[in-house]
């Protein structure tokens, strides 16, 4: 069944199995795979399963989307996840939102591995990671051309 969103965009279920989207590495160890599009969600959302080592994946930055609220779900093990003022050490089954415009960052601490869900909306910034050598970019160097091209504002590093 379809049906129109509030922007007209015809929208059709979407239903994403394991083996329709390959893991993508990362820079330090993990991966991501994409969940959903804006094209498959008619730019209503963009979600992506991250994995991380313990201690793994790159540092990361204190960053603001400017066009997208973020939302994380843990699913294993533990995220530092800090968002404004607020900063917690996320174990499995905390849901985490992040509006736009609001300085946060992610980071996994802990012995085990960390893998959670993170979506954005509307959809766009999942793109990115459909991009090796942006997401390298994005993950690694702060504020660069990539940053300018998705609207995003890298505040300073990622706190220990």
């Amino acid at each position: 069944m379809e049906r129109e969103n509030r922007e007209n965009v015809l929208l059709a279920p979407h239903v994403q199995t394991p083996n329709q989207s390959q893991p993508i590495p990362l820079p330090g160890g993990g991966s991501i795979r994409i969940l959903a599009t804006g094209a498959q969600t008619g730019t209503a959302l963009g979600a992506v399963e991250v994995t991380l080592p313990p201690g793994g994946g790159a540092r990361g930055w204190m960053h603001i989307h400017k066009n997208e609220d973020e939302f994380v779900y843990v699913l294993e093990g533990k995220l530092l996840c800090i968002v404004g003022d607020t900063r917690i050490e996320a174990e499995a089954g905390t849901f985490i939102y992040g509006p736009r415009n609001i300085a946060h960052g992610l980071r996994p601490v802990g012995s085990a591995p960390t893998r959670f869900i993170e979506s954005f909306l509307p959809a766009g910034l999942e793109e990115l990671f459909s991009n090796p050598d942006e997401l390298i970019t994005y993950l690694t160097e702060g504020q660069s051309p990539v940053t300018v091209k998705y609207n995003v504002e890298v505040v300073e590093p990622m706190p220990e």
